[in-house]
């Protein structure tokens, strides 16, 4: 059964706001490479297989603002769209760059994969008990990213606030042996090819083309 993760960026990284990266995804039990013309043959292919049993396909990135985070973002709107036709690279993994100037709005935004089949439909799966087969993560953009160092750093602090109070209180003991504290101090020193079956006809992603030609009837 298929099965993804998103490998880059880390989950919970912090973007700068306008900055150019990378979303990689690896993919397994899924053949990439493969996918109709979308203006023209969108969904009018049933899913296939290669002589492994493995569906016939492709993969795609998306990415979404989060708002306030605490309610699901409007499907129809999105940061970034892209449909990952090439094949994957010897190590599974398919790619996406996100241009500068793309993530403008500082905030919490998810990436998710979305696999699909040759003809752009979602997989057919072969049972309903099992995990997903697509990821997603939260990243921030424009954040300060010491959130968490700052709040261990106060506490590490405090720590070391009550070590210095109780220190005096050993000091006697550590006094009665300066020899041989002086003598220890001298001592120490980590696919395919494409199958294409129809070319881009505009400006757009092909996918997102054909959604607003069927949202148009």
């Amino acid at each position: 059964m298929v099965s993804s993760i998103i490998t880059q960026p880390a989950n919970g990284a912090n973007i700068g706001v306008g900055q150019a990266f990378r979303v990689s995804v690896v993919t397994t039990n899924l053949q990439t490479g493969f996918f109709t013309a979308a203006q023209t043959e969108y969904y009018t292919q049933p899913q296939t297989l290669n002589s492994n049993g493995e569906i016939r396909g492709h993969q795609h990135i998306t990415i979404q603002n989060l708002g306030d985070a605490k309610n699901p973002p409007d499907a129809n709107q999105k940061n970034f769209f892209k449909g990952l036709n090439d094949g994957a690279d010897p190590n599974g993994v398919v790619f996406a760059d996100v241009p500068a100037g793309t993530l403008n709005t500082p905030g919490t935004y998810r990436i998710c994969s979305m696999s699909s089949s040759f003809s752009h439909q979602p997989l057919i799966m072969p049972i309903a008990q099992r995990g997903s087969q697509d990821d997603c993560i939260r990243i921030t953009v424009g954040g300060n990213g010491g959130g968490n160092r700052g709040g261990n750093g106060g506490k590490n602090g405090a720590q070391v606030a009550a070590a210095t109070q109780a220190a005096p209180a050993a000091a006697p003991a550590a006094a009665a042996k300066p020899a041989a504290t002086a003598n220890n101090g001298g001592r120490t020193g980590g696919q395919t090819g494409r199958r294409r079956s129809g070319g881009r006809r505009s400006g757009l992603d092909p996918e997102e083309e054909a959604a607003n030609r069927q949202s148009a009837h």
